[in-house]
């Protein structure tokens, strides 16, 4: 029974930082508008389509890097996807990486965000609408520093 009580705990975490990475892949979403915010920054107006109020948060900022990153940014000068191969093949290639990148690191890349309506339990015509500010020059480099992405130029 002591062996139990000391495990659980950890065990408990480990569930709840899997559960969180797969909450993040799964929320549906759709871009409204794009615009530069800095020369670094892009800010996104976005729906996200959630099932849950606690996650809705967590699932807009991860559905914002992942626009960023397969999706591209209209009118900015991210128009087109940092990582062109697409998501199902980035993540094969490379699943530590994407791991850790929903699992927690994705809020090293949100500058700001901010829900602009009240939580709407997501279906195809309801979602909860958010302007999400993504560091994409600095999510860039860390997909080059990583091996993810080659390298511009040289």
């Amino acid at each position: 029974m002591r062996f139990i009580s000391k495990r659980l705990p950890l065990f408990l975490a480990v569930v709840a930082m899997c559960c969180n990475s797969l909450y993040s892949q799964t929320a549906s979403y759709k871009v409204l508008d794009s615009e530069t915010s800095s020369s670094s920054n892009v800010k996104l107006k976005m729906i996200v389509y959630g099932k849950s109020k606690k996650t809705i948060d967590i699932e807009a900022q991860c559905a914002a890097v992942r626009a960023v990153l397969f999706d591209g940014c209209p009118n900015t000068p991210y128009s087109k996807a940092l990582m062109e191969d697409g998501e199902v093949t980035t993540s094969e290639r490379h699943p530590q990486y994407m791991e850790s990148l929903y699992s927690g690191r994705y809020t090293d890349f949100i500058a700001s965000y901010s829900a602009t309506s009240a939580f709407k339990k997501g279906d195809d015509k309801k979602g909860t609408e958010y302007i999400i500010e993504v560091k994409a020059l600095s999510l860039r480099k860390d997909l080059e520093k990583n091996g993810v992405k080659k390298r511009l130029g040289l």
